[in-house]
């Protein structure tokens, strides 16, 4: 039943683009698993990419030190994603 819920067994070659963003002292969800993620999406071609942000927790809540990237560049990063990839 684990296997079934792990998104990275529904990977496939006709994904849409993936934007993984993953803080790195995330303690609720493991580094590792976005990092699979984006591992077995670029093995399939699709684009995808990943940004683990410094000092970020899960929902990037700031963790011993200032966000890198920062929360306004994170904001940009994100919607110039979307312009990217939605705008077509």
């Amino acid at each position: 039943m684990l296997k079934r819920a792990g998104p990275v067994h529904y990977v496939s070659s006709d994904d849409p683009p993936f934007l993984i963003l993953h803080g790195d002292p995330d303690k609720l969800v493991a580094l590792d698993q976005s990092q699979r993620l984006f591992e077995r999406l670029k093995e399939t071609g699709g684009p995808a990419t990943l940004l683990v942000v410094k000092n970020a927790g899960h929902g990037f809540a700031p963790t011993g030190g200032e966000l890198s990237p920062t929360r306004p560049e994170l904001i940009q990063i994100i919607v110039d994603f979307f312009d990217e990839n939605l705008r077509k």
